[in-house]
């Protein structure tokens, strides 16, 4: 077969794709480049090394650290980003295989006065939209680009936040922390303007309208604004791998697309959404895995409504693990209210449960109501479950079957179960208002769907149908029950961190966990915690029943010089423990019996026999506090509570979780292949102000 030619040039214009074997041209194996989408303007790619030279014009390709005086556009229309005072003391050097952009090529501009510019801006007044994958050299204010539709400079970041002003007349800004990992970061401009960070919308301004750059004012790379004057430039220290600009705004499957083949080339595809269309593969790259636990995946789905987009891949992966390792470990099920606050994006998404409280179950078989439409005519059977349509309709929507239910609208429920026969027919389940979209994940292959923490909008449950086929398909199992997760007072977005967890402030900021002190058998329970940070209180609370000092209460606290621990404890006594007064990482307790309790902190347990159990108290178990008048102002990263369990076990996954999460947040990279100590010592490297590269 003959190689497929993805780019010919004829001097410095870049022909039509074309198919032959007796053209020498640039082979590509991929399926996809930027130019297969209409509107591009400009594109530079460093890893095109015959792209990069060492003269404004004519001259020969860039050598290793050599300057880069000129870079081709290879869109084809010769829109080359040149050195405007054609000086190489101003021009940026030519990186191959660098290590500090994952072994592959880049520009490097030094932050100081390098810039490239174009001789004639793109015109963006009509939208457009810019793509540019880079990593930062230092956390210094300054500018990556200067493609900008406003008189203000361009700064990323600055002061903690990002300033952008790409084809628009007015700068948007948003916080941002300053991250040294390699990034994709793009801006679409049109009747709503949004800018991007690997994926994930991070600004987002509806009723927009895009403006065009002064001419007077060059658009390139290197600094935030470019005016011939070193004074106003705000240079930028970055390495360029790849960008592109369109002059017009992209559909959001443009978009995705040309994100999906930036993250898999430069090796960011597991900083993509977990959820992002492309994060599992993109044609000619190759694949990645991806959460496959029903549980993890219904995790992750709530969090991700809550945090309005899902984690990425390589925080979802850490979290599937954790999940998995707890099943195999055969302790899962006994974690009945916990949550994991870390990794998510927001403050609402790490206080979704991980193992929410349930209520009784609601489902029982009923006969539903039926809607049909189209002509089709839907038919239940109540003795084998099964919904059917043996007349074929005309609308793709309906028969639809709805089930009552004795729902309280605002509240909240979880939702499994598993459907068999012929699956595909069925298009959405929704446990909302109608009409509405689906709020249930439905595997149309497999028959599962499921749902956590799901908002209530109708009293019923209804399941979509293709009316335009002949089905029959019958519900094996089906369960609905109330559920809460913890309940929020007063924290708030600043007292989260996505690598460390919440942080309390010692006097009103705690969880109730919803759950009960006797909610677990009196000699079948466990509580724990994650400490990142210890708190400065003399005495501190991290978990405990509101009773915390009485016959039957839980908890587990820090005195002025010891941390004391108990569990449904039989008198005002409790194990007083010196050696652990300062603990930080995983601590938690677990009662199998009446005669004793193990306790765990520091990578050790212990076993306490003076303080058989009693009859526990029926308060609700708070997080960070005793729910009246102690508490604490730590900073916990994890919680969990239930029956009792291996605290070895959960130690070793909650840890590890920790150390793979922080690791990916620090560098943008998985951690699932080094060992836990690697990950520490990275990841205090990082804390201490080190980096990788």
């Amino acid at each position: 077969m003959a190689p497929k030619i993805k780019r010919i040039y004829l001097g410095d214009k870049m022909l039509p794709r074309i198919y032959q074997s007796n053209v020498v041209g640039s082979v590509y194996s991929g399926d996809f480049e930027p130019s297969d989408i209409a509107g591009l303007a400009g594109w530079w790619d460093a890893s095109t090394a015959s792209s990069l030279f060492d003269a404004v014009t004519g001259g020969s390709p860039t050598t290793a650290n050599g300057s880069v005086m000129r870079w081709q556009d290879l869109s084809g229309n010769g829109n080359h980003l040149t050195q405007p005072a054609n000086d190489t003391a101003d021009a940026p050097v030519r990186k191959v295989a660098d290590v500090n952009t994952a072994g592959k090529d880049a520009v490097l501009f030094d932050g100081t006065n390098d810039v490239l510019t174009l001789a004639n801006n793109v015109d963006t007044s009509g939208g457009g939209s810019l793509f540019i994958v880079y990593k930062r050299t230092a956390d210094a204010n300054g500018g990556i680009h200067s493609f900008s539709g406003t008189t203000d400079a361009n700064h990323h970041p600055f002061a903690g936040s990002f300033y952008e002003g790409f084809a628009n007349g007015t700068r948007r800004s948003w916080v941002q922390a300053y991250s040294d990992a390699m990034s994709l970061y793009s801006v679409v401009s049109g009747a709503s303007w949004v800018a991007y960070l690997n994926g994930l919308a991070v600004n987002t301004v509806a009723g927009t309208t895009p403006s065009a750059q002064a001419a007077v004012r060059p658009q390139g790379f290197g600094a935030g604004r470019y005016l011939n004057n070193a004074a106003q430039d705000f240079h930028a220290g970055t390495y360029i791998c790849e960008a592109a600009i369109y002059d017009r705004a992209l559909t959001t499957a443009e978009r995705q697309k040309i994100e999906g083949y930036l993250a898999w080339k430069w090796g960011l595809q597991e900083q993509l959404p977990y959820d992002h269309p492309y994060a599992s593969s993109f044609a000619g790259f190759g694949s990645q895995t991806l959460p496959s636990d029903p549980d993890a995946l219904a995790y992750l789905s709530s969090v991700a409504s809550a945090d309005g987009t899902g984690v990425e891949v390589g925080v979802a992966n850490a979290i599937d693990t954790f999940v998995k390792g707890c099943k195999s470990d055969g302790i899962w099920d006994s974690i009945k209210a916990s949550c994991i606050l870390a990794g998510a994006r927001t403050l609402n998404g790490a206080l979704v449960p991980l193992t929410p409280p349930l209520g009784s179950e609601l489902w029982s078989v009923s006969t539903p109501s039926i809607v049909n439409f189209g002509g089709s005519i839907g038919v239940w059977d109540g003795s084998t479950l099964t919904m059917s349509n043996s007349v074929i309709g005309s609308n793709a929507s309906y028969p639809r079957f709805q089930f009552s239910l004795p729902l309280t609208i605002g509240k909240r429920y979880a939702v499994s179960g598993t459907l068999t026969g012929d699956t595909s027919a069925i298009s959405t389940i929704r446990l909302s208002s109608l009409p509405g979209a689906s709020n249930v994940s439905y595997n149309s292959a497999t028959g599962a769907f499921y749902a956590t923490n799901v908002p209530a909008g109708a009293a019923l449950l209804e399941f979509t149908t293709n009316g335009t086929i002949a089905y029959s398909v019958s519900i094996a199992n089906l369960s609905i029950r109330e559920t809460s997760g913890p309940t929020n007072n007063n924290f708030v977005t600043a007292d989260y961190d996505r690598k460390t967890g919440l942080k309390g402030n010692g006097s009103t900021k705690y969880l109730n966990s919803n759950r009960a002190n006797d909610d677990d058998p009196q000699d079948d329970k466990h509580t724990s915690a994650y400490i990142s940070t210890v708190s400065s209180n003399a005495a501190t609370v991290y978990i405990a029943s509101a009773g915390r000092n009485t016959v039957g209460s839980t908890s587990f606290f820090r005195g002025s010089v010891t941390t004391n621990w108990g569990v449904n404890r039989p008198s005002t006594a409790r194990v007083s423990d010196v050696l652990n007064a300062d603990m930080v990482g995983f601590a938690g307790m677990s009662r199998f019996q009446a005669s004793d309790f193990e306790y765990r902190a520091n990578g050790a347990t212990n076993t306490s026999t003076a303080f058989p159990s009693d009859t526990p108290d029926p308060g609700d178990l708070f997080v960070m506090s005793d729910g009246s008048s102690y508490h604490s102002d730590a900073r916990l990263a994890f919680y969990s509570i239930g029956e009792a369990l291996d605290l070895e076990k959960l130690d070793n996954r909650v840890s590890r979780f920790m150390a793979e999460n922080k690791f990916f947040l620090n560098t943008g990279l998985s951690g699932k292949d080094y060992d836990i100590d690697t990950l520490n010592y990275i990841n205090a490297g990082y804390e201490n102000g080190g980096s990788i590269g």
